[in-house]
């Protein structure tokens, strides 16, 4: 009788996790003791991990569907493709998966006090399935047994714009030009365009106001790396996450002066 007892709360539980669940939304989420978002980094096989990531960007996003009326799938916003526990690779969690059909996709989302969320791969078959990041590489995985905040993340919905995930370039004789996909949404006020001279961090806006889905960066020394990301902010002043990075070397001039 005791057993009936525990299924019972364990599937109501279950049901009204899943129902908290954002089922169609965009979601960030940030893992709490390591103080990092959660992100597919396209560098390491589109490894989802949670390491020294303190902003927003297309890699930290990931769309919540419905597998089964219980459980979720995540996507990633990256690349479109669903996060699965690699069983044969200590249960890492990679966004590589094109469907949902594997149970390695499903999670259960259950809420937690305080904003957060606990994930429990429901397909793994060694049972420790709670997600949690660990190595030193901090990947998630779908290996521990335990409740504890290593397993607890805060989360949140993507509002107004999704950040640009197509930017491409092109460069010239100490020029680099910018081209993204234009944005559907109607909101759209304008564009603005950062800078740095390192990857992922100390960007500098350098133009805003920008009306077009196209920016060439003029007069920069040839033959240096720049990393560039785009945002969009919309009528109200509300801007977008960073768009994917490029990185870009212009060509050195080739102009003769005699």
């Amino acid at each position: 009788m005791k057993k009936i007892v525990i299924l019972s709360l364990h599937l109501l539980s279950a049901v009204w996790a899943w129902a908290a669940a954002p089922v169609g939304e965009t979601v960030w989420l940030y893992h709490i003791d390591n103080a990092s978002y959660v992100t597919a980094d396209a560098g390491n096989g589109y490894a989802v991990a949670a390491q020294g990531v303190s902003s927003l960007g297309v890699a930290q996003l990931f769309i919540i569907e419905d597998v089964d009326g219980t459980n979720i799938a995540l996507k990633a916003f990256v690349n479109g493709k669903y996060i699965q526990i690699q069983t044969d690779d200590k249960d890492k969690l990679y966004a590589v998966a094109t469907n949902t059909t594997d149970a390695l996709t499903h999670f259960l989302w259950s809420d937690l006090s305080g904003g957060k969320v606990r994930l429990t791969c429901i397909g793994d078959p060694d049972g420790n399935a709670n997600v949690s990041p660990s190595g030193a590489s901090e990947i998630l995985r779908s290996n521990s047994s335990e409740t504890g905040s290593e397993t607890e993340f805060s989360w949140g919905i993507v509002e107004g714009l999704l950040p640009i995930d197509s930017l491409v370039y092109s460069v010239d004789d100490e020029s680099v030009t910018l081209d993204w996909d234009d944005n559907a949404s109607g909101n759209l006020d304008f564009y603005r365009v950062y800078r740095s001279s390192e990857s992922g961090t100390n960007y500098v806006a350098i133009a805003t106001n920008v009306a077009e889905s196209m920016y060439t960066d003029i007069g920069m020394p040839g033959g240096i790396t720049y990393y560039y990301v785009v945002t969009m902010v919309d009528t109200n002043g509300t801007e977008s996450a960073f768009s994917n990075e490029i990185a870009a070397v212009p060509l050195v001039s080739t102009i003769v002066t005699t």
